[in-house]
This record gives C-alpha cells, sequence and structure tokens, in this order.
C-alpha cells in the first residue's frame, strides 16, 4: 500500500496502545473527549526504503513491487465480507484511507506533540 516515495511516519501498534493507555489512565479523562490526535513515528521511510531495507535483510533483490496496491481490499471483501452483507461501499472506502500518506500529509512532523 505504500508509495514508493511519499514519506510516512509509520508508527508501531504497541505505541498507539501506550497513548491510548496515558489518555485513560488521565486523571480527567474527559478533557480528551471528542479530542483528535495526529500518531505517527519517529521518522520517515518511503515505500522504496522499506523495499530496499527487505532487499538487505534476505540478501536478493525484490523483483517486482507494486506500489500503492490495494488490490487486495477486493478480495477481503468478496472472501470475508459479501456473505455477512455489510456495506459493500463502507468497505471499499478502505481503498481511499491512505491516500493522504500517498500525498505526503502523514510525515513524522504532522505528528501531534508528545505527552508528558
Amino acid at each position: 500500500m505504500a508509495s514508493k516515495d511519499a514519506p510516512v511516519g509509520i508508527i508501531d501498534p504497541t505505541e498507539v496502545g501506550v497513548f491510548a493507555a496515558h489518555l485513560l489512565s488521565d486523571g480527567n479523562p474527559t478533557v480528551h473527549n471528542k479530542a483528535r490526535y495526529v500518531l505517527n513515528g519517529p521518522e520517515d521511510i518511503t515505500g522504496k526504503q522499506i523495499v530496499d531495507m527487505v532487499e538487505q535483510y534476505i540478501g536478493v533483490q525484490v523483483e517486482e513491487v507494486i506500489y500503492k496496491d490495494v488490490s487486495f481490499i477486493d478480495f477481503l471483501y468478496e472472501h470475508q465480507y459479501a456473505a455477512t452483507h455489510q456495506s459493500k461501499n463502507v468497505i471499499l472506502s478502505i481503498k481511499h484511507a491512505p491516500e493522504t500518506a500517498w500525498e505526503g500529509q502523514c510525515t513524522a512532523s504532522t505528528t501531534t506533540a508528545m505527552m508528558p
């Protein structure tokens, strides 16, 4: 799903959990009611850099890379959700989720300020 050249501040899911735990354990969590936070990783990485790291790790050049590939979402819908009659439009809208990242709007610099 990554773009070849757009930098993204990828975040570890564990860090999202740690952030949520801080919010929930706050003495007054109501201050966070309806608040929005932007969480990104500490440094930017592009799809090309990810491929380079994989190649370095496995010691072999990756022959075919398809950037911005969201075709798996169609497969996911057909094989997991179609039989449940869940909203096809809603599920297929997931294809648009990475567009802001592809446009370079999810860099590490867009992260909400750190909590104390």
